[in-house]
């Protein structure tokens, strides 16, 4: 994009996901460490963003109180990817399941 503000400036990046309502601040999933960066000032750079699944989200920054408007510019989350399983012909009598393994299966949630 462009007009991020003064290289070094600090803007707030968040995004809310899809059917979320994007006026109610508690839908705000906001990054770390955002920083505007040369050259020109038409980059934005974070740490970190929180994680997620699925696709249609909507991505919003904002520089001394000025929001972004990005009707349209949508994001996705990455497909998740299966790099292997346990033998799904031998699962155990017992019923202990199977193990997958890979990468973008969303975030991680803590059991109850």
């Amino acid at each position: 994009g462009y007009n991020f503000g003064p290289i070094g400036t600090v803007p707030f990046v968040w995004a809310v996901y899809a059917g979320d309502d994007t006026t109610d601040s508690n839908n705000y999933h906001y990054c770390s460490s955002c920083l505007v960066n040369p050259p020109g000032n038409r980059e934005i750079v974070c740490d970190g963003c929180p994680g997620g699944v699925g696709a249609g989200h909507s991505l919003y920054v904002n520089i001394d109180v000025q929001n972004s408007k990005l009707d349209g510019y949508k994001f996705a989350f990455g497909a998740p990817v299966v790099t292997s399983y346990s033998d799904i012909n031998e699962i155990p009598a017992d019923g202990s399941g199977i193990t997958i393994t890979g990468y973008n299966f969303g975030p991680e949630i803590a059991a109850d």
